[in-house]
């Protein structure tokens, strides 16, 4: 507050000290340290200067901005150097009330609505630089409840208002689908407030429901989707009146309005037989689809699409779920592609499930594809003409073999280099579905195929153009080799861009606008009446099942009108942030653009409150129909009123306690189905001497007992086998049960830490929280807490599995092994018993995981056993992939006696002839000895090779296959691994 200091002068940048510590008229040494400043100035050596606080600066100020307070309650003011002050008060008139309330709730200047009813000049005591407290009380002649806006005038022009609600009545709502639960009490007193009037307002004035509070102060209205119509709530009675406006993103909590649509009340849980495949192997599983009330999703289409690496559509199938909402699949997946795929469950055209899986391996390359059309760039509803041709590395055609060809289409943004600046793209506008193509055919003698790509498909809701890829694929004698070619859709004649002149700008300032159609495919800019809508852009946040807040956009109808393309100025009056769409309504092209207005109120973000919390203690863990509830509630608040809700899309039933001695009891006798609800608690505690009214909330989940959901499921299966040997496996279940068998190799399933099947847990969730509460004590108090922030991270289970894939590398580029997964789909008899039995793999030695699932229309249930499959004597020779032509290498023939007594073996190897094996032909193994010979091989000719170790005794032989090519040297190939 003193004089600028000179050496000062001439610095853009400076540091603010704020501290309680300084008193007026005292000194003060502060000392600037070297480093302090930016990359541009910076303080090379220390500097000190003595600092003299001013005397504080006359000023007068209220002590909380809040605007709601109990008419038997006080204004706060603090002032300082203040000899006089005038206090003056308007109020609104009972004519501007609902104007104020359904449409201009956020203004601070009641000017045009209001009278000045009361003023008044006070003389104030205090001494120099000493801060004081004074209070005034609405207590003058004509007074009572009502909107008010008092202002403090002090000096020759200062002057701060404050907008007042009096009311001693308090409003508390809970809002859900279809259902408002109002509950009024009084600020000023520890009760309820029985027989008031209630109105409910909707969005555009209008009364939506009139009643009255029953005997415990409590009113409740039903009305289909009244969430999307309501606007405030009133509470009268006699000459005393609140209200509360609803508005989204102002609720206590963080709920999500329960969805009647099918697509969003199913879920889906799949099971893999290994979530790890090869390339070109199937991928085997089965989906269970139930909705939120464990009902079975019965004899309805699902579609099954899968998304390779890249984001892109490898392929789909559509399958209908059976009686039980089941579906089994097995499906090749043909991709030249390695790493993380998704499978997507679509159900009612919506995504309700993305589960990844696996595909890791590497096989050489023998053929080359080439795909060729006559263009790159396509209108909707043409047609394309596109020539395949595949021929070996080494030359010549490659005849006959079988392959497919897939197109796959997305959405993609235009961008053109002379028009940088503008926007091609409306994002305003959900992503299209688009279909999918999967053609397979033969190559004729000379390595050629034709084929078309039929473009008539709907493409009306395009953000832009569209982009489609062609994958060429062919099945080299097992060893599938792709190439991929893309091209662009244009699903209109003309292309429409957006630009500003800023994407930030204030309130009432001139943006200028321009705009640009391009005629396609020449790209030529030509004029065009556009249509131009500019929304406000609205935040929600929601809770999932897991607890986490999701972000809700909405956007809010502002302006409309039609202007040529070209540029215009146009004015944001009000602050936050805006999105504008142009849309040439005759060719339905569109584009979007983002601007943010700053201001006061320019966050639309709805924070997150932490607030006073009450705990609630239930007695049990889960609930039944029939069952008591009993929840003990408790808070800070010594003795107040408790309201306790049973919630489930509404409030279900209810219950007004006192609190005595900080916490009270409440019991809910459960005479209704009971698959989980949430109690919430609010607990309300009166003004005291003037003092604000606090509210503690808190809202827990109780669940439902889903023990009749478990199906009678037992597994009877041998602990141990020798490979290449019959297993008979035993199951006991409910009659008639659908049940499927995972019998899966451990060692693949511990790549990716595939966990054994467990539906129940999968299905046992939370229900989100389908009742939005609001009442005034945010707005009655100055508690301040922090909010909660949700972080951005990482999947953290994609990455410990890439993780392990990166350790273990691919289990089929080391093993040079088919992978070992089936999923068997069985049924029970009358008796409920299955009998199966599978024969282990040749050579197999390790450890097989059998995962049972059983379901049937009601009940679910999941086992597992576990086999080791160990034989006698182990044949373990080096992990090879491939030889090229001419190599001579010595690996490892490895054999482990896993008896206890000593074998004498004979050792033979018999190979196909374009190998050539030696190793030992003798030897004797001591009880559980692990010895290593050499193995001597040659690579005589090009070919698929293979070679069988058969190891003998007195007591049998036990034979090892074992698959090796032999390439040429000069063959082309690329290792392509995610």
């Amino acid at each position: 507050n003193g004089a600028p200091n000179s050496e000062l002068d001439g610095y853009d940048y400076y540091i603010d000290i704020t501290s309680d510590e300084f008193k007026p008229q005292n000194s003060y040494e502060i000392t600037i340290k070297p480093g302090f400043g930016d990359d541009r100035n910076v303080v090379r050596e220390a500097k000190t200067y003595e600092v003299v606080a001013s005397n504080f600066t006359p000023f007068a100020n209220f002590t909380n901005e809040e605007p709601y307070i109990s008419s038997v309650g006080e204004i706060g003011i603090r002032s300082a150097n203040l000899p006089e002050l005038n206090v003056s008060v308007e109020k609104l008139s009972d004519q501007n009330f609902r104007y104020f309330l359904n449409f201009n709730d956020n203004s601070e200047d009641l000017s045009n609505f209001s009278s000045k009813v009361a003023s008044k000049s006070y003389k104030l005591e205090g001494a120099l630089n000493e801060i004081s407290l004074n209070k005034i009380k609405l207590d003058f002649a004509g007074a009572g409840d009502g909107i008010y806006k008092i202002s403090l005038n002090y000096g020759k022009d200062k002057s701060v208002s404050k907008v007042v609600y009096l009311s001693d009545i308090a409003i508390n709502a809970k809002l859900g689908k279809d259902e408002i639960f109002v509950f009024a009490n009084r600020l000023g007193e520890n009760t309820m407030l029985p027989n008031a009037n209630v109105k409910i307002y909707g969005k555009r004035n209008e009364e939506i429901a009139v009643g009255a509070t029953n005997d415990v102060g409590v009113f409740k209205f039903n009305k289909k989707d009244i969430y999307k119509e309501i606007s405030s709530v009133v509470v009268s009675l006699g000459k005393e009146q609140n209200f509360l406006i609803i508005k989204d993103g102002e609720a206590l909590n963080e709920a999500k309005l329960i969805s009647q649509n099918p697509s969003e009340s199913i879920d889906a849980y799949t099971h893999f037989a290994s979530n790890i495949i090869r390339p070109n192997e199937s991928l085997k599983g089965a989906i269970y689809l139930r909705d939120r009330d464990f009902n079975p999703l019965k004899n309805m289409p699902v579609k099954i699409k899968f998304i390779d690496p890249q984001g892109k559509s490898s392929t789909q199938i559509t399958q209908n779920t059976n009686d039980v909402g089941m579906i089994n699949f097995e499906k090749e997946i043909l991709s030249d592609l390695s790493g993380r795929f998704n499978m997507q469950i679509i159900y009612a055209s919506k995504v309700i499930a993305s589960v990844p899986f696996y595909v890791e391996s590497f096989v050489p390359n023998k053929i080359k594809n080439d795909i060729a059309i006559d263009a790159d760039k396509f209108f909707a509803n043409e047609l394309v003409k596109v020539n395949l041709t595949s021929s070996y590395l080494f030359g010549g055609a490659a005849s006959d073999l079988a392959g497919s060809m897939q197109v796959s289409f997305f959405d993609d943004e235009y961008k053109n280099s002379e028009f940088k600046e503008y926007k091609f793209k409306n994002d305003t506008l959900k992503a299209a579905a688009y279909p999918s193509i999967e053609n397979d055919l033969t190559l004729s003698k000379d390595g050629k195929s034709s084929q078309m790509i039929d473009l008539s498909f709907n493409t009306k809701n395009a953000p832009s153009i569209i982009k489609g890829v062609i994958n060429f694929n062919v099945n080299d004698d097992g060893k599938n080799v792709s190439d991929a070619k893309s091209f662009t859709l244009y699903p209109y004649k003309d292309m429409v861009g957006i630009a500003a002149s800023t994407a930030f700008a204030d309130p009432n300032e001139d943006v200028k606008i321009r705009t640009v159609v391009l005629e396609m495919p020449s790209q030529k800019a030509v004029k065009s009446n556009l249509k131009f809508d500019i929304k406000r852009v609205s935040w929600q946040y929601q809770r999932d099942a897991n607890g986490y807040i999701k972000w809700i956009q909405t956007l809010e109808d502002v302006d409309s009108f039609y202007k040529n393309s070209g540029e215009f100025s146009y004015k944001f009056t009000q602050s936050g942030s805006y999105v504008i769409t142009a849309t040439n309504l005759v060719s339905g092209a569109s584009t979007s653009l983002d601007i943010d207005v700053s201001g006061y109120n320019y966050s639309t973000l709805a924070p997150t409150k932490e607030l006073s919390k009450s705990q609630i203690k239930l007695n049990k863990s889960v609930y039944k129909k029939g069952d008591e509830l009993s929840a003990d509630i408790s808070s800070a608040i010594k003795e107040g009123i408790a309201l306790v809700t049973l919630e489930d899309a509404g409030v279900k039933a209810y219950k007004v306690v006192k609190i005595k001695n900080n916490s009270a009891n409440v019991k809910f006798k459960l005479d209704f189905d009971f698959n989980g609800r949430y109690v919430s608690a609010n607990i309300y505690r009166m003004t005291d001497a003037g003092l604000t009214p606090v509210r503690a909330y808190g809202k827990v989940y109780a669940n439902g007992d889903k023990s009749s959901r478990k199906i009678e499921l037992s597994i009877e299966a041998p602990k141990s086998a020798k490979s290449d040997e019959n297993i008979k496996i035993s199951l006991k279940t409910k009659p008639k049960a659908y049940v499927n068998l995972f019998i899966t190799d451990v060692g693949v399933l511990d790549i990716t830490s595939q966990k054994p099947a467990d539906p129940l847990k999968f299905f046992d969730k939370i229900l989100p929280d389908g009742v939005f509460d609001y009442d005034i004590y945010n707005m009655l108090t100055n508690y301040k807490v922090e909010g909660k922030t949700l972080s951005f991270g990482g999947d953290a289970a994609a990455m410990a599995v890439a993780a392990k894939m990166a350790k273990h590398a691919s289990p089929v580029d080391n093993k040079n092994v088919k992978t070992y997964a089936n999923l068997v789909s069985l049924q029970a008899d009358d008796k409920g018993e299955i009998s199966y039995e599978f024969k282990t793999p040749n050579g197999f030695n390790g450890a097989i995981r059998v995962d049972a699932v059983a379901n049937d229309a009601t009940a679910m249930n999941a086992v597992n056993s576990e086999i080791k499959v160990k034989d006698d004597v182990i044949i373990k020779p080096s992990a090879l992939v491939y030889l090229l032509k001419g190599d001579e290498l010595s690996a490892n023939l490895r054999l482990i006696n896993t008896t206890n007594t000593d074998k004498n073996l004979t050792i033979n190897v018999a190979s196909s002839k374009n190998l050539n094996i030696k190793t030992q032909e003798n030897t004797n193994l001591k009880p559980f000895e692990n010895k290593a010979f050499v193995l001597k091989i040659s690579a005589l000719e090009t070919g698929a090779g293979e070679y069988n170790v058969t190891i003998s005794d007195k007591n049998g032989s036990k034979t090892l296959q074992n698959l090796l090519d032999v390439v040429s040297p000069y063959t082309i190939s690329t290792y392509a691994k995610s």
